[in-house]
């Protein structure tokens, strides 16, 4: 099976579908994270002009895991039954809805 890296042009698109599947994260032992949200950003602008040329619209994702073990930011393979298991850098954001949340950000 192939694995999805963040680099691959992933879009908003890829991940609407899944809001509120769990995602198993490959070597953290029990640990799941729900994806509770998936929206666009803002593109990061230098006096009003966009830094780089835009290959895709910036979003991100914020995942609700266990308040217990917190993850440290680093990448991680997620992996569910309806998609190809993906390497996402994630960065935990504090407690949210009674969870601890992490957000990934796609430029």
């Amino acid at each position: 099976m192939s694995v999805i890296h963040m680099a691959d042009l992933l879009t908003l698109a890829h991940f609407t579908p899944y809001l509120g599947s769990s995602f198993r994260l490959s070597g953290v032992d029990g640990v799941t994270l729900v994806l509770t949200q998936a929206s666009l950003c803002a593109p990061f602008k230098k006096g009003g002009i966009p830094v780089a040329p835009l290959a895709r619209e910036p979003f991100d994702l914020i995942f609700l895991g266990p308040m217990s073990p917190i993850l440290p930011q680093q990448i991680y393979r997620f992996e569910t039954e309806s998609m190809e298991p993906l390497e996402i850098f994630i960065v935990p954001i504090g407690p949210i809805e009674g969870g601890m949340g992490y957000q990934a950000i796609f430029n």
